[in-house]
């Protein structure tokens, strides 16, 4: 709509004043009156808190009055009672002299007490411990037994006298009791005391009615008080403060004291109003909101009213307040209308400032658009009249506008210049980049090639040096071993034909000896014929190992043979445990075996795999024995060897009760020369080479581990 920055510009800045000033007119309204409204409810809530504290300190006042006036006449009945307890133990040395009879004594004991009277009328009285009256000013009471006589409230008044005296310094107790001559009942506060040696109970009492009515006397002056205090205060324009009892009694309010409130409804709700007004007071924090009429406006109930009500549980009173909600808002009105005022003129003001600086701004801007606009066109050159108009606007505008002048015209000059040198220099980089693109491609095909052949050259020299290292040692102990395992198959097959022909030759001598004799001879033959026979069974099995041996140490190792695999896994492992038994005489570690029927008969190089299996077993009843040196007895080391089928593979698991394998060094265990044993008792070959033998096979050999608990390797192989 506008195709100029100047009616543009005079637009937004209009309309960013105009709705800048409404929104702050709006929000500041509207909070101004909130606030306002709030702080004149706070006030009218801060007033009722005030006349409640007051309350309670004036009520507290006279609470610490009749508590005063009450422990007066305590002390003055303890007086009392032990004024007759004196006149009792008077009376007891006189019958403990001789001087008068116990009944004697006991019966003028009784006259004095009954004769004697002090303040308000007010007596003894004594009681035998069976609970009958011996001393009363009423003398209807004497000789009975009132142990469980009742009080209008229930209480036991002698039975509870009686208990209190029974307290080391004696006890005191309330109870209701009419004066002597009179019908009414008043209360009154006993105490009582025990006399041991006769077992009677010694007593007094206080009538309390003069401490009610003086309570109620400063209650109804407290009522006078606040009822000028009331009358005189104002919240807002027409607002009061308001008292009612429990009874639903208004005791003060400017137009319904002394009314009963129950027949009084809320308009809204048609709920009682003081019943509202009192579930009010059970949340402090929260007012009670209801319409009510105007003195000015009376049975129209249309206006808005709140009420904040407390209640005084000690006298049963609920103070409240009562205002119109309008009339706080008053003043809140009042300002804003003066503000809204100030805001127009102010932003009356602004727009006309705003249309001065625009108009300086724009007029040289437009100019400098429509130049700019063809100097692309132009070659980024200027015609001599444009450019001396455009030399002059530094001079007439010393601000952003003169030095955007100035830079344009030094822009126009230096552009042609530049865009020359950024085609040349364009060109010259991607003929560059091209270059180095190419050279680039070509060595890193190189390098990737390099690095591949460098791998697989590596794994073949670290295999070959593991075998070769291996091989060489195998050759020397099978050799060692060959020339003495040789002798003896050989003296075992020659001592078995001597002991034939022992056999042979003893027989007829074997023959004239006793019974016992000759089957203790012949059973010694046969079990040393047997022994021989073992050693030289076993001796054959070991040259077979020791052959094997020097078949791997000479190459000729690698040609696949069916064998079975239980069997396999049982000698190697059996070799395993008896080569560590040989190596440490205190070695103990439980090694069991768990063997699959299915298993069955398996295409492997047996050398290559028993080596494998010596080897795992070897590392696992390594881990079990250094986990038990570190616990002690109280650890059982154990080794599981066990095989299964699986589907169209056979599983051959090696499971320890070790320490587990850390997840950190899990990714390194088949790395060449890595091992966790301390220096000297690991080459770090072991686990590599067995991992490299069963990939050779088909296979893949696999980790289980739980730190602190097992290790599990599972070599898995086609089947």
């Amino acid at each position: 709509m506008f195709r100029s920055l100047k009616p543009k510009v005079l637009a937004l800045t209009l309309g960013a004043v105009v709705a800048t000033s409404g929104a702050t007119m709006l929000l500041t309204r509207r909070e101004l009156m909130r606030g306002i409204l709030d702080a004149e409810v706070a006030a009218a809530r801060s007033v009722l808190d005030l006349l409640e504290l007051h309350l309670r300190e004036r009520y507290g006042d006279m609470r610490r009055d009749s508590q005063a006036s009450l422990e007066l006449r305590k002390e003055r009945l303890r007086i009392v009672v032990s004024f007759g307890l004196a006149v009792l133990e008077e009376h007891h040395r006189l019958a403990e002299s001789g001087r008068l009879s116990t009944a004697a004594a006991q019966a003028s004991a009784l006259r004095t007490i009954q004769s004697y009277r002090f303040a308000n009328g007010d007596y003894l009285f004594v009681y035998d411990g069976a609970g009958v009256a011996l001393a009363n000013a009423d003398t209807s009471l004497l000789g009975r037994n009132l142990l469980d006589y009742r009080d209008e409230k229930g209480h036991t008044v002698v039975r509870d006298l009686m208990d209190a005296s029974r307290q080391p310094d004696g006890g005191y107790t309330d109870y209701v009791w009419r004066r002597v001559g009179e019908s009414t009942a008043v209360p009154k506060i006993g105490y009582a005391m025990r006399y041991q040696p006769w077992g009677w109970m010694v007593g007094s009492g206080l009538y309390l009615d003069d401490i009610e009515r003086e309570e109620k006397r400063r209650l109804a002056e407290l009522l006078d008080q606040l009822r000028g205090t009331l009358s005189g205060t104002r919240i807002g324009k027409t607002g009061y403060l308001f008292l009612f009892d429990g009874s639903r009694r208004m005791l003060i309010h400017p137009t319904l004291a002394g009314r009963e409130l129950s027949g009084l409804n809320d308009p809204g709700t048609g709920r009682p109003l003081v019943g509202e007004l009192m579930e009010a007071a059970r949340r402090p924090d929260r007012s009670l909101d209801y319409l009510w009429d105007r003195p000015d406006d009376p049975a129209r109930f249309r206006y808005a009213k709140r009420s904040h009500v407390r209640y005084f549980k000690p006298l049963d009173w609920y103070v409240a307040s009562s205002f119109y909600l309008d009339e706080l808002s008053l003043p809140a009105r009042a300002l804003a209308t003066r503000l809204a005022l100030l805001v127009g003129l102010l932003v009356l003001a602004s727009l006309a400032a705003a249309y001065l600086v625009i108009d300086r701004v724009t007029t040289p801007l437009a100019r400098l658009t429509e130049t700019s606009d063809g100097l692309v066109a132009s070659g980024f050159s200027l015609p001599p009249d444009v450019e001396a108009e455009l030399a002059a606007l530094p001079a007439a505008h010393r601000d952003e506008v003169g030095r955007l002048a100035a830079s344009f015209l030094s822009l126009s000059r230096t552009l042609r210049t530049y865009v020359a040198k950024l085609e040349e220099h364009g060109r010259t980089l991607e003929r560059r980049v091209a270059e180095r693109t190419g050279e680039l491609s070509h060595k890193n095909s190189e390098l990737e090639e390099a690095l591949a052949r460098l791998e697989r050259t590596r794994e073949q020299l670290v295999f070959q040096e593991k075998m070769a290292s291996l091989g060489s040692l195998t050759a020397g102990i099978a050799h060692e071993i060959k020339n003495p395992l040789n002798f003896v198959v050989n003296f075992a097959v020659l001592s078995r034909r001597l002991l034939g022909g022992v056999r042979e030759d003893l027989r007829s001598a074997v023959e004239s000896l006793p019974d016992d004799a000759r089957e203790r001879v012949s059973e010694d033959l046969g079990d040393l014929d047997a022994n021989l026979a073992r050693i030289h069974e076993h001796g054959l099995r070991a040259d077979a190992i020791v052959r094997g041996m020097l078949m791997h140490s000479r190459g000729k190792a690698g040609q696949r043979q069916r064998v079975d695999l239980n069997a396999l896994v049982k000698e190697h492992t059996e070799l395993a445990f008896h080569g560590l038994k040989a190596q440490d005489a205190s070695f103990s570690v439980s090694v069991e075996t768990h063997l699959d029927p299915s298993v069955g008969m398996l295409e492997v190089v047996p050398q290559e795999l028993g080596r494998v299996f010596l080897n795992l077993v070897g590392n696992a009843c390594y881990a079990a024995r250094e986990k038990a040196r570190r616990l002690g007895a109280g650890f059982a080391p154990g080794v599981v060897v066990s095989t299964q089928r699986d589907g169209g593979a056979v599983e051959v698991r090696v499971r320890d009760n070790g320490d587990g394998i850390p997840t950190a060094v899990r990714g390194q265990m088949f790395t060449p020369f890595f091992t966790t044993k301390p220096p000297g008792q690991g080459t770090g070959l072991g686990l590599s080479m067995s991992y490299e033998i069963v990939k050779q096979h088909g296979g893949d050999l696999l980790v289980e581990s739980r730190e602190g608990e097992f290790a599990e390797l599972v070599m898995r192989l086609p089947g």
